[in-house]
């Protein structure tokens, strides 16, 4: 669905909740539940349908006196769409599995090709060291594609070349439809840490129609940074609602100092109306959990240009908190953070949750 259509879609649903404001709030409450659901089940069945991650081109050749496996991966076609123009910033990475734990292969990837959908990567990946044992032993090339994104790679689609239908310094080509992600025993040995090193955070949006406000529930979060000499952080969550942030005022490489001037001028510029509000602090934990709501009061139209920034803090005393990590959720976000920003606009009065990665960005709150 483009911008134009959502657009419309939440003006629309505006105007209807609007000529309903006579009625009383339980009948509304009721009105909307039942044509949102309706909606949801249309979106979950069109969804089922649609399941096409699009096709792989790859060519593979085994050298068995150089014991070298080359891999051309050519281009993908039809890939899923990831930020709000319908486009994609898709790269590969190959391995060879499952892993062996005596020798393990080296996994490889290509290069990215930015927004796309169609992705040229014309790239030769060599994996030097594979045996015939490796080939005849039932082993399988796989190669996961997925979105290059600083918050965390998404899964764009993933196919496998059982290594046995090879003959030796013979060239055999594939143009394969793409699957769901293939299980595998050590997923962290076999494609390394996806998620982010600064953990995770649980949250649900809402935008209340009857009370004209976005709502924020930070529920939990898990594996963030120690930052004290215990071996713990006392973290806390600061959010507020801003003005769609320009990107000559994103920073990807964290420095405090900075952040702490950025955030200063951005909030006070843009946050006007909607304050920075705050969780509790936990205490001496890295997995807190806080399930406290927070309201932002705006119409439903608005949100296509407001930005939701969310920082973690550990709390200190006599001296400056320290920053743990941060999400912002917006129509420029890409991949899972953008279908959960756009599932709050397209269905109203319903709770949308989610898990996150925290990110080193400079985020506008201080």
């Amino acid at each position: 669905m483009s911008t134009e259509q959502i657009l419309e879609q939440s003006q629309i649903y505006e105007k209807r909740t609007d000529q309903e404001g006579n009625r009383s709030s339980s009948e509304q409450g009721s009105l909307c539940s039942n044509n949102q659901i309706d909606l949801v089940r249309q979106q979950i069945s069109e969804s089922e349908m649609k399941q096409n991650y699009g096709t792989l081109e790859i060519s593979l050749r085994y050298d068995p006196t150089a014991q070298c496996l080359h891999c051309k991966v050519e281009r993908a076609r039809g890939l899923q769409p990831m930020d709000i123009h319908g486009l994609a910033d898709p790269f590969c990475k190959l391995n060879i599995l499952p892993v062996d734990t005596v020798s393990p292969t080296k996994r490889l990837r290509t290069k990215t090709v930015h927004k796309t959908q169609d992705p040229e990567f014309n790239e030769t990946l060599n994996f030097y060291g594979t045996t015939e044992t490796d080939i005849w032993n039932g082993k399988a090339l796989h190669v996961l594609i997925l979105q290059d994104d600083p918050a965390g790679q998404d899964f764009l689609g993933e196919a496998k070349f059982p290594l046995h239908e090879l003959q030796p310094r013979q060239i055999k080509h594939y143009n394969v439809p793409l699957q769901d992600h293939y299980p595998v025993d050590n997923e962290e040995a076999a494609w390394g840490v996806f998620s982010s090193g600064r953990g995770q955070i649980q949250v649900s949006l809402s935008y209340c129609t009857r009370r004209r406000a976005l709502t924020v529930t930070i529920h939990r979060a898990r594996n963030l940074l120690p930052m004290d000499n215990n071996g713990f952080s006392d973290p806390f969550v600061k959010l507020c609602l801003i003005e769609n942030m320009a990107n000559n005022h994103r920073q990807r490489v964290f420095d405090y100092s900075i952040a702490r001037i950025t955030a200063k001028k951005l909030v006070s510029k843009k946050a006007t109306g909607r304050n920075v509000q705050s969780t509790t602090i936990k205490w001496k934990t890295l997995n807190p959990e806080w399930n406290e709501e927070f309201a932002f009061a705006t119409r439903l139209t608005d949100l296509m240009k407001l930005t939701l920034c969310l920082t973690v803090w550990d709390k200190d005393f006599g001296k400056s908190n320290d920053y743990l990590g941060g999400l912002e959720l917006s129509c420029n976000s890409k991949g899972a953070r953008l279908r959960h920003w756009i599932d709050v606009i397209k269905f109203p009065d319903h709770r949308h949750q989610a898990w996150h990665n925290l990110i080193d960005t400079i985020l506008p709150i201080e």
